[in-house]
This record gives C-alpha cells, sequence and structure tokens, in this order.
C-alpha cells in the first residue's frame, strides 16, 4: 500500500501520490532502466570538506568520500579510508586506524607516512604537517617524523594551529574533568606546553583555532572572537560575535556564525556578511546548526559544507554562494518534470535541474510555504501559501508568480485549476480565524483566472484537486468530525457537489485513469470515478508511492524499486538498473531523462534512450511478456546513434547499429581533428548497440588517462566499410 511520506507539510496532511504526464517521441529499444547519480543534489549529509591547491577538493557525505579535480564541477567516488584532512603543500594528509596516510593525488590514492600511532588532530604551516598523538605532538618534513613536544594528554577531541613554528592547542568546546584551560602553546626548543588562555569557568570554552599572519584566532560560540598578535601573551576581541569553524586563504579569513557566513581581510578584527541567513538556507533553523559547518579555502575558493543541504562554493569577494554538493544525500519528497526541466521539493525548499544540466541549482520559490505541485507538457506549477501558483517555463529561475495563497494545484486536460484560500475573523463567540476557500481555473497558464467555487462551503482550504476523464474533483481540508481525509467533491455544471464514493485519501489522475490510495492499497477508476478497482494486483503487498506513464507504458516507484507494465497494469515487472529493492520515494518523467527519487541515494536518473516497455507491439496486440533484444532483426543499414547523455560530463554512451558484422572501432577528435582517444569495440555481429550494457563508452579521458577539457569533440565509428561521424558536446 502507499505510505505516508514523514517530510511532508504537516499543513497539508495528506499521502503524497505524484504523476507526471509527458509527450515522448519514438521508442528506444532497450530492456532496463539505468540510472546514473546526479552531482550536486540537495540534501543534508556533507560532514567534512578540504579544498587542495591546483583546484582538488575531497568531501565526506552520504557514508562515503566523493573527489573533485575542477573544484566541484565533477565528482568522482574516493577511497573512504581517511578524515581530518589536511594539505600541506601539493600533498593532502588524513587520519586513518593505521595512523596517517598521504596521498599525491588528491585522494584518488594513499600510501603510508610512517606513523602509525592513534592521531587526535592534524595541522600545516606551508609544506610542513604536524600531527598530535595522544601524548606527543610530531612534525612530517615530507619524508620523516620528529618528535616536538613532550606529553600532550589534551583529551578528546582537540584542534590545533601553527603561527611560524609555534602549535596552539585547545579542546574544541570539550570539558574534560572540569578543567577550565582553554589554549596550550608550543613553542620551537622546548619540552612542555605552556597555558596561553583560560577560560572562565565550564560553559567558555574555544571551538576553534586558526592562524593567520602571524596571529592567532579563537572562535568562541558563546564569546566571540579573540585574537592575538603576540604568540598568545595577551588577546583582544574581534567583532564576530559568534564562531565555530575557520577557513584562510589569500589574506582572507572565512567563518560561518550565528547570523550568517562573513569574511575577514584583516586577520579577523572586522568582518563583513558574505551571506545572510536569509540567503543562505544552512543557516537559516537554529545556532546548533552551524556547529557542524565545516570550511576549506584554496586559490581564491572557500568551501563549505552543512550537515542539512550539501555543499557549497563561492569565489573570494563574492556575495553568492554555489550549490555544488556531492552525491548521495538526503533525498527529495517529490519530483515533477515538464518542458526539460525537474523540480525536486524537499522540506521547504525547492531544487531545479535541465536536461543538459547534471547539478542541481536553487529555485527562486523556495522561501515560500510549499503545497502541491503539477506539469503539463510545458511548465510545472507549485501552489505557495504566500506567492499564489508558480510557474516554471524554459529557463533557469524563469518563474512567474501568483498572488493570494494557494495550497492546491492541477493542470488536467490543458486547464489549470487551483485552492485558494483567504484569512478571515469570525466575530462571534470571539475573534476565531477562519479560512474562505475557492477553486479558480486558468486556460493560459495562470495568466487569468476565473472563480469556479458555487456549491462549494466554506471549509478551511481546498489542499487537493485531480481529475481524469472529464471528471475533476476538489478536496477540503478535513473539519470537526468529518473524517481524516477530508471531503471530496465533484464538479459539475450545477457547480460542486458531494462526492462519497471518492476514497478519502490522496488522488491523481493520469490520462483517462484516477488512481486513489485506501488502506488496502491503491484502486483506480476509468470512469471518472464512479467505480472503483484494485490497482496493481500482481504487486499485492508493494508500497506503491508513485506513478509515472512513459511510452504507452506505467512506470511505479515503491519501496522496493521500480515496477512497468505494458498493459495498464495488469502485468508487472521489476525492473533493476541499480535500483532493485531500493526504496524509491517520487518519479518523473522529462522530455530526455527518467528521474528517481531514492531513499538514502538522493536523485538518479535514466536516459530515455534506456526506458521503454518490455514488449514488442504488433499491430493492437501486445506479445508475450519478455525482454527486447537489442540484436533481432539485422538493422538496414550501419549507423551511429546520438550519444547519451548529452551534452555529458564526463562520461557518455555512444549507441550504434549494424547492418553487417564487423569490426568495430570508435574513434575521439578533438575540434582540430587529431585524434585523443581510440576505442577498439572489436568484432561485433549485426544487430542493435543502444543499451548501456552494449553501447560503446567513453569515460572522458585521453589515450593517456588524463580527463580532457570541456569543448566540441567529433566521434567516428568505423565499422568494416562504413564510417560515421558526429558532433558530441563535454559541458564543463
Amino acid at each position: 500500500m502507499l505510505t505516508r511520506s514523514t517530510r511532508t507539510p504537516t499543513l497539508a496532511r495528506m499521502i503524497v501520490l505524484w504523476c507526471t504526464f509527458t509527450l515522448v517521441g519514438a521508442a528506444a529499444r532497450a530492456s532496463e532502466l539505468v540510472w546514473e547519480s546526479l552531482t550536486g543534489m540537495y540534501g543534508g549529509g556533507v560532514d567534512e570538506v578540504v579544498a587542495i591547491p591546483g583546484g582538488g577538493v575531497l568531501a565526506r557525505a552520504g557514508g562515503g568520500v566523493w573527489r573533485s579535480a575542477d573544484r566541484g564541477d565533477s565528482w568522482r567516488a574516493a577511497p573512504d579510508v581517511t578524515h581530518g584532512w589536511v594539505a600541506a603543500g601539493d600533498a593532502l594528509y588524513g587520519i586513518s586506524p593505521a595512523g596517517v596516510l598521504g596521498s599525491p593525488d588528491g585522494g584518488r590514492t594513499w600510501r603510508a607516512t610512517g606513523l602509525d600511532a592513534p592521531i587526535q588532530t592534524l595541522s600545516a604551516s606551508g609544506d610542513v604537517l604536524y600531527a598530535l598523538t595522544d601524548d606527543r605532538l610530531l612534525q612530517f618534513d615530507g619524508d620523516i617524523w620528529h618528535a616536538v613536544g613532550g606529553v600532550t594528554a589534551f583529551g578528546r577531541p582537540t584542534t590545533m594551529a601553527v603561527v611560524g613554528e609555534h602549535v596552539f592547542v585547545t579542546r574544541a568546546g570539550y570539558v574534560v574533568d572540569n578543567q577550565d584551560d582553554a589554549i596550550w602553546r608550543l613553542s620551537p626548543g622546548a619540552d612542555s606546553w605552556v597555558r596561553v588562555l583560560q577560560n572562565d569557568g565550564p560553559t567558555d570554552w574555544t571551538y576553534e583555532l586558526a592562524a593567520i599572519g602571524g596571529r592567532i584566532v579563537a572562535g568562541r560560540p558563546l564569546y566571540g572572537v579573540l585574537l592575538s598578535d603576540d604568540l598568545g601573551e595577551s588577546w583582544s576581541r574581534g567583532e564576530l560575535p559568534f564562531a565555530t569553524a575557520f577557513a584562510v586563504d589569500e589574506g582572507s579569513l572565512y567563518s560561518p556564525f550565528e547570523f550568517g557566513f562573513a569574511r575577514s581581510t584583516d586577520g579577523g578584527a572586522t568582518w563583513a556578511g558574505v551571506a545572510s541567513r536569509n540567503d543562505w538556507e544552512p543557516f537559516t533553523a537554529s545556532r546548533g546548526a552551524t556547529f557542524d559547518s565545516a570550511l576549506s579555502a584554496s586559490d581564491g575558493y572557500v568551501f563549505a559544507a552543512t550537515s542539512r543541504s550539501g555543499l557549497y562554493r563561492t569565489r573570494h569577494g563574492q556575495a553568492e554562494w554555489e550549490l555544488i554538493g556531492v552525491s548521495r544525500l538526503r533525498s527529495p519528497d517529490r519530483l515533477v518534470a515538464a518542458g526539460g526541466r525537474t523540480l525536486a521539493l524537499t522540506g521547504g525548499a525547492a531544487f531545479t535541474i535541465s536536461d543538459n544540466g547534471s547539478r542541481w541549482t536553487r529555485a527562486e520559490l523556495s522561501s515560500d510555504l510549499l503545497g502541491g505541485v503539477s506539469a503539463d507538457e510545458s511548465a510545472v506549477y507549485v501552489a505557495t501559501y504566500f506567492g499564489g501558483v508558480r510557474r516554471l517555463a524554459g529557463g533557469e529561475d524563469d518563474w512567474s508568480s501568483g498572488e493570494g495563497s494557494v495550497r492546491a494545484v492541477s493542470a488536467v486536460g490543458g486547464i489549470l485549476y487551483a485552492g485558494r484560500a483567504e484569512l478571515l475573523f469570525v466575530a462571534a463567540p470571539a475573534q476565531v480565524p477562519r479560512e474562505w476557500s475557492s477553486v479558480v481555473r486558468s486556460v493560459d497558464g495562470g495568466g487569468t483566472w476565473h472563480d469556479m467555487s458555487e456549491g462549494l462551503p466554506d471549509r478551511s482550504g481546498i489542499n487537493e484537486i485531480a481529475g481524469a476523464a472529464g471528471a475533476l474533483f476538489a478536496r477540503g481540508e478535513p473539519q470537526h468530525g468529518a473524517g481524516e481525509g477530508g471531503e471530496w467533491f465533484r464538479w459539475s455544471e450545477a457547480g460542486w457537489r458531494p462526492a462519497p464514493e471518492i476514497p478519502r485519501s490522496a488522488m491523481l489522475g493520469v490520462g483517462d485513469a484516477l488512481y486513489a490510495t485506501t488502506e488496502a492499497g491503491v484502486v483506480h477508476s476509468q470512469d471518472g470515478g464512479a467505480t472503483w478497482t484494485p490497482f496493481a494486483a500482481q504487486l499485492s503487498g508493494v508500497s506503491i508511492n508513485s506513478i509515472v506513464p512513459f511510452n504507452g507504458a506505467l512506470y511505479v516507484g515503491s519501496r522496493d524499486g521500480v515496477h512497468m507494465s505494458p498493459d495498464n497494469g495488469r502485468n508487472w515487472r521489476a525492473l533493476d538498473g541499480g535500483l532493485a529493492g531500493s526504496h524509491v520515494i517520487s518519479m518523473a518523467a522529462s522530455q530526455r531523462f527518467m528521474y528517481a527519487s531514492v531513499e538514502g541515494a538522493g536523485v538518479v536518473r535514466a536516459p530515455l534512450p534506456d526506458v521503454i516497455a518490455s514488449v514488442e507491439v504488433f499491430g493492437r496486440r501486445l506479445t508475450a511478456w519478455g525482454d527486447v533484444k537489442e540484436g533481432g532483426e539485422a538493422p538496414a543499414h550501419t549507423r551511429m546513434l546520438p550519444n547519451y547523455p548529452s551534452p555529458f560530463n564526463p562520461e557518455t554512451w555512444i549507441p550504434y547499429e549494424l547492418a553487417v558484422a564487423a569490426d568495430v572501432l570508435i574513434e575521439l577528435s578533438d575540434s582540430r581533428g587529431a585524434v585523443i582517444r581510440r576505442l577498439a569495440v572489436g568484432d561485433r555481429e549485426a544487430g542493435r548497440y543502444v543499451g548501456r550494457g552494449r553501447a560503446a563508452h567513453w569515460d572522458g579521458r585521453n589515450d593517456v588517462g588524463e580527463l580532457v577539457s570541456g569543448g566540441v569533440y567529433y566521434v567516428t565509428l568505423r565499422a568494416g566499410a562504413s564510417v560515421v561521424t558526429r558532433r558530441i558536446v563535454l559541458s564543463k
């Protein structure tokens, strides 16, 4: 049966069952959904980040480690063997159970450094690395570790910063045995640590340290930022009231704080706001939300890892942050797609992606309270509690806005319907706030609206509208004694009338059919809601979350992966493609991709050439249930089909068809015609090589294994006497 989404807004109190209808061209020939992860999805859970000189970035998110060689534009999985990363010179170092490991290639490979003791923290000063163990401080010059300090016994966890050769340590907000020490210093040639700052009590502690231009900066969540220019002998107070993390690069100091994010160019004495809490979602919740934000900076770029919404990037001096994220983050509640763009809603935020892109961008409407969503062939519509119906059509952030408070929106048969509410006050017996609701419609995509509320009683708001097969329904917010699901009304020429035959649950229209959820499972109606029958009987016990039509077939996302039916729900087949057994929260079909929100994996998508009903059609009769064989009858001509995805970054698949058996060679050339990569496919029988298991694959690298730059390239298929060339685009 359908399950209630725990992330559905509490004001709506409705089970989410979303459907997107998209017209698609000719069917491709493949038998499975083949999913790819999307970089930069909104979500919570980037725990750590480090910027590496030269453009490298390493981040920990969703239980894994990801690396980027282009400042976060593209990501690859990396070995999860270290944490607490520090860049020293051009090398990267991290803490592992085996001690300190070093990486010369930005986290791609790791090797032992010779230090195998348990490590508390790492820090660097230029090319020199420092490691603090449970009982000593050591220094690494790239070849050998040297002991430079005596017994430490600071307790855990600790943080460290280095000014010249003077090392400073704090317990990072930890009170151990009620000791009130805050910051300790070890100077060159000394055998013991000297306390340079003492706390006022157990509630006064230092959270973070930074060194910049000979100055030591201490961030304290309760008492602000302290500065010392004499190695801790005396301290002054900076103007920043709250600091929990620092990043230093090119003479600038960065920190998240209680009211947003700030930058200092004078070593922490004065600060200028870079992003306010209204502009940057990670810091809109509470002071505690900033405690687990991590910063790192290099080469003029600053990276901020947040526990709620992923990874952000900005340039020195710029006020705008770009969400770059990494894969495997928190999954959105709802997906809807139209016109080559897909919208993802999670909590109170919204993000969009285009079919030509690989990363998500924050939607303009994220500050509104969001209600229902819908789509037609050209646009996506969102109901907002303060901004009316918002419409996304065409380019990025091309949102048109409406007016009033809207909780429900639905596009049915070329007409847009919305449930609108206005707040009223009833004088007797007391000033009790109530909402007067109405339904309006628009035939021009929301440009003008006409009231159609006749027969609809005053209620606490229309929270759902659905229609199909010439029928239109609206559901009012439940009243006292009216049942948990509220009351359904049906529209006719005489206005709205109660519809008691409608199940008291979520409902949606898909083509000419209506679908609704009940305690017994999903039911559907082919006669405008007059009668209801069980849907997907073969999927008994499977919790269906979404239904998407594509190419004459139905696809459902469930707690057990994706299932597909070629015959309107009579027969079903579980699809693999990497999602078998996964909890699929929502699905949507755009012009070129099928998108799926997967619990614990963010959003994945499958190119449309890989998405069809796995049956062959002869006239009106469906063949027996089974896979399409890509080989089948030999094509009439040898040809190369368009690559997918396109544009791509960094990899793409090159499908082709062979009229006769041939030895296949794929050549990739740059814009000047120079061959940069040869893919020796080998002998192939006549047939179709379209799906990812059979098409040629290019990983975006040249013959020496280097990632090539973005731009126009040419792919040439050489198969026997046939030579075919196509233009492809690598987007970075």
